[in-house]
């Protein structure tokens, strides 16, 4: 059943809870502090407050307070102001510029452009927009996790390969003076006065970076200086702790994902643990198997337990689609109302029989009726006359639930892997019988199909009693006549 959203028809007024303007400043006025207001449409929100009438109560209390003039501590304005203002100004002001403009100390021009690399501080936030971000689309740890992996692995891969030249930079405005050895810093000279172009320096860093991370080495740049050493390392370090953070990280998402197939398997492992503890045959051994396959597809869950905490209702409507195909073959439910449908559907208790397992034998007790999701049964009449075969879509057991006896009329066995759904005697008398439509087709189908049988069994008695006439015929013929004496 497909839910629509709800189109409130009450005047409610704003949920802003601001006066609305007339003019065109005060529309912007508004406009603006509500951008100041906590909104639903923040995929946080209602992790802090947990319904919509929490999330009205919290802008009242904004408006009560200080004359409504008050950003909200989730609004993203009051977040910037508090953390990250100070740290983007000083990191976004042209110092260096003033400082090579007035012709000051180098080193302060040093000083200046490292005021640019307090924008590194700002790669949580980075990671944590980009994670919200992500909820819009998806809800997947996994996949907020490698948004998150790669863009870090990018952002570091470049600062790794610019800090390589760091020693050059602070040696230059330290001393004013490039250092003269021609292969420092990864032989940056071309020649002795000439310095390699910025795109073959950032190459020769980036393999060095990259191979940092992967583990493969970079003779080919070797490192004499001890500064550049301890740079070298400091990468090194860093790559390494980097790459274990991802290997543990692909491990739980290996286990995550995995988690339900590794279960089955620890599950069968107990079952052929079992079996073979109680010696079960071969043949015992392969149906079991084969159940279990079938049972859970190779991935192992508790679906009881995991609809027991949901509400009634969608308990309902998850039974209804996982049984969307038996609802669409099944001509019981045809023109009869969704609500029974899914009442009716909420009672049902899924089964599963291998071939050749007697579903129902003819003389019991019949305390249910089965509906066939998938597969095939066989269904015979009380002198073992093969009847028919029903498949998807088919009920059977509904006989014996009509008739006062209540003794089933019919041995029924599974020809194949079959999936039935159980409807108990109890929930039968009260929703079944209490509706008119399903009674009336479910008492003209049981008597046809009773009909049906009574003429297979008549004429199976006839052919068996001709077959009998026949066979005593056909002995009296071979009786020998006496012989008489000479």
């Amino acid at each position: 059943m497909k839910k629509r959203k709800h189109i409130c028809d009450l005047d409610l007024g704003s949920d802003s809870m601001l006066p609305k303007k007339t003019t065109v400043p005060g529309r912007a006025c508004r406009y603006l502090r509500k951008l100041g207001q906590l909104t639903k449409l923040h995929p946080e929100t209602f992790e802090h407050f947990r319904s919509y009438s929490a999330v009205v109560a919290e802008r009242q209390r904004q408006l009560l307070e200080d004359g409504g003039h008050v950003i909200h501590p989730f609004s993203i304005i009051s977040r910037y102001l508090r953390r990250w203002f100070i740290i983007d100004l000083a990191s976004s002001l042209p110092v260096a510029y003033v400082v090579l403009h007035m012709n000051l100390d180098r080193r302060l021009v040093l000083v200046a452009h490292f005021m640019a690399v307090l924008r590194v501080t700002k790669i949580y936030t980075v990671t944590a927009n980009v994670k919200i971000f992500m909820r819009i689309f998806t809800e997947s740890y996994i996949v907020h996790g490698l948004v998150r992996l790669t863009l870090l692995f990018a952002l570091t891969t470049h600062w790794c390969s610019c800090l390589l030249y760091s020693p050059a930079v602070v040696h230059y405005y330290w001393t004013g003076t490039m250092h003269g050895t021609p292969t420092y810093h990864m032989n940056i000279y071309r020649t002795e006065s000439q310095v390699q172009d910025m795109q073959t320096r950032y190459n020769k860093a980036l393999i060095v970076a990259l191979s940092s991370f992967f583990g493969t080495g970079f003779t080919m740049f070797r490192s004499t200086a001890p500064d550049e050493i301890l740079v070298h390392s400091l990468i090194i370090v860093y790559a390494a702790m980097f790459m274990v953070f991802t290997l543990v990280f692909l491990i739980k998402s290996y286990l995550t994902i995995f988690g339900s197939i590794m279960r089955y398997q620890g599950l069968m492992n107990q079952v052929e643990e079992y079996m073979k503890y109680r010696q079960f045959p071969l043949s015992l051994k392969k149906r079991v198997r084969a159940f279990y396959q079938y049972r859970y597809q190779e991935r192992y869950f508790k679906e009881e337990a995991d609809l027991d905490c949901l509400s009634e209702e969608l308990r309902d409507e998850i039974k209804l689609h996982t049984c969307r195909t038996l609802v669409h073959k099944v001509k019981l439910f045809e023109d009869v109302p969704a609500s029974v449908v899914g009442t009716v559907l909420g009672c049902l208790r899924p089964e599963v029989y291998l071939s050749n397992d007697l579903v129902v034998r003819a003389g019991d007790i019949g305390d249910c009726m089965y509906f066939i999701a998938t597969g095939t049964v066989a269904v015979y009449s009380l002198k073992g006359v093969e009847v028919c075969h029903l498949e998807d879509g088919t009920h059977f057991g509904e006989v014996a639930l009509l008739m006062k006896d209540s003794k089933r009329v019919a041995t029924v066995v599974a020809v194949e892997i079959t999936q039935l759904y159980r409807l108990d005697a109890h929930d039968f008398n009260r929703f079944v019988m209490s509706n008119t439509t399903l009674y009336n087709r479910i008492e003209a189908l049981a008597s046809l199909r009773m009909h049906e049988t009574t003429l297979l069994d008549d004429a199976f008695r006839r052919e068996r009693e001709s077959q009998q006439e026949q066979h005593q015929s056909d002995m009296m013929h071979e009786v020998p006549a006496p012989m008489t004496e000479p």
